[in-house]
């Protein structure tokens, strides 16, 4: 007898709205004016917040499994250039963009999801830097590396540091002000 295993997931646009909109929801709370873009979505950001005249690019990229898919379309076909994928990736976003990260994995249905923020060279670093230095497509929330993987003996996962909270906020508005003035001087 063939056995049917269901997988409960919300479709992918769901998982999309909701992560976009609990991000936006914790800036909007925190006295951020949200604006989203009108006519053709722009791929590099979701929304931009502004606070005292400061306008930053928001990209939300919403998961419910543990990781999310960053750079597979960077890499060069038939090759495994993970790196140069996170390069290519990397140059998309100039220094005003921060990245949401939301995680509904092992989260009830009514509850708050994880949210990581991020600079796009923060992201750049660890998918250099995953799976032992060979690097990778995808950020893991928390993955340990078993045996035959390429990054056996290792772990990787997002920093504490970065889980949304009002300081990490303010501190990630200021460096990009900071980076746009010195780019626009």
């Amino acid at each position: 007898m063939r056995k049917i295993v269901i997988i409960n997931r919300a479709p992918e646009w769901n998982m999309r709205m909701a992560s976009e909109a609990f991000t936006a929801g914790f800036f909007a709370r925190l006295g951020y004016k949200i604006s989203k873009p009108h006519g053709i979505e722009d791929s590099h950001y979701n929304f931009k917040i502004t606070l005292d005249e400061n306008e930053i690019n928001v990209a939300v990229k919403g998961s419910q499994d543990g990781l999310w898919r960053l750079t597979q379309d960077y890499v060069t076909r038939g090759k495994r250039d993970y790196i140069k994928a996170a390069e290519r990736w990397f140059s998309r976003f100039g220094p005003h963009t921060i990245f949401s990260l939301v995680q509904f994995k092992d989260v009830e249905k009514l509850d708050a999801p994880r949210i990581y923020l991020a600079t796009p060279k923060e992201i750049f670093e660890r998918l250099k830097n995953s799976s032992s230095g060979k690097g990778g497509c995808n950020l893991y929330e928390n993955k340990v590396w078993v045996k035959k993987a390429s990054g056996y003996g290792t772990t990787d996962k997002v920093p504490e540091n970065w889980m949304m909270t009002e300081s990490r906020i303010k501190s990630l508005c200021k460096s990009a002000s900071l980076l746009l003035e010195k780019q626009n001087a």
